[in-house]
């Protein structure tokens, strides 16, 4: 299966799925790994649209040196994954320019630039609201602690995470979930960056108390294009509400 890159799902979720093509939108509806991606872009695109201009800073030096290493870099991968023969055929990405269009206006509106060139909420200004707290302990067979926090900032809710676990094997990567109460339903929020630490922006129908959602787990995924949790669990913890 061949995924929509990052770039052609944030210019979707700031400009509508009008600007993909046939091929990509028959893809979309069949891939839960690129539904739950756009639907993360499209909540970061709805804090843009909704922030007010005279509460975002300019980016410090650190930042536009940062983004400007990100644009020296291509995919140097994209072609081949574009003619690879195991999914259908999606467009590969759009020329740098656009990327770059994309990428600074993130930066702008005080965003940041995540893991795989994912553009993540990032906060300019204010103490959030610690809503809740727990420690994120090891399961067995696994090492590694952390911590979780459910924060409140200006009616947004996120989910701040810190983890200092076992190094991933390189045909892996970390993953953070929600997980019910009912041990059955969950929810992705997102790949951990190799510091283990980041903010997460949580789907607003889930509100402060998270609607059972409350189990925070991280999970050893391989790069194997399934969507589901592997059943790997590292460290977990649960969210008083």
């Amino acid at each position: 299966m061949v995924h929509l890159t990052s770039d052609r799902l944030a210019e979707a979720a700031l400009e509508g799925s009008d600007l993909l093509s046939s091929d990509e939108m028959a893809h979309l509806p069949e891939c839960a790994t690129c539904q739950t991606e756009l639907a993360r872009l499209r909540r970061t695109a709805d804090l843009l649209h909704s922030a007010h201009t005279e509460s975002l800073q300019q980016p410090g030096q650190h930042l536009w040196a940062r983004i400007e290493a990100d644009l020296a870099t291509d995919h140097p991968d994209a072609a081949s994954r574009a003619d690879r023969p195991d999914g259908p055929h999606i467009a590969a990405p759009r020329p740098r320019r656009v990327r770059r269009g994309l990428v600074l206006l993130a930066a702008a509106a005080g965003l940041a630039v995540g893991v795989g060139g994912t553009i993540v909420a990032g906060r300019v200004g204010g103490t959030p609201e610690v809503v809740s707290s727990t420690s994120l302990v090891a399961l067995p067979g696994h090492s590694g602690t952390g911590t979780a926090q459910l924060l409140r900032h200006d009616g947004i809710v996120e989910l701040r995470v810190s983890v200092d676990a076992e190094t991933a094997p390189a045909q892996d990567f970390h993953e953070l979930w929600l997980i019910n109460t009912d041990g059955k339903r969950m929810y992705s929020i997102g790949v951990l960056p190799p510091s283990g630490r980041g903010t997460y922006p949580i789907p607003p129908q889930l509100g402060t108390d998270l609607a059972g959602f409350t189990t925070v787990d991280v999970s050893l995924e391989p790069y194997d294009g399934d969507a589901r949790h592997s059943l790997q669990s590292v460290v977990r913890g649960t969210l008083p509400t």
